[in-house]
């Protein structure tokens, strides 16, 4: 069905999301301040925000 613009799109075509991989969520090193021994990098696991936790993104594919 054709948008306000006269534009048709096809939301069926799913792609793997680049930036997690597919996972959905994505390592992340995070600093913790430790006085005594100086500090130490703590891994964490973040949602992605490109695909929104989901781990595909939806190409728009213009149909002519």
């Amino acid at each position: 069905m054709p948008d306000k613009y006269g534009k048709s799109y096809d939301w069926e075509e799913e792609v793997e999301c680049a930036e997690c991989g597919g996972d959905g969520q994505y390592e992340v090193c995070k600093p913790v301040i430790d006085y005594t021994h100086g500090g130490y990098y703590d891994n964490d696991m973040e949602e992605c925000e490109t695909c929104g936790g989901s781990g595909v993104v939806y190409q728009e594919i213009e149909e002519e």
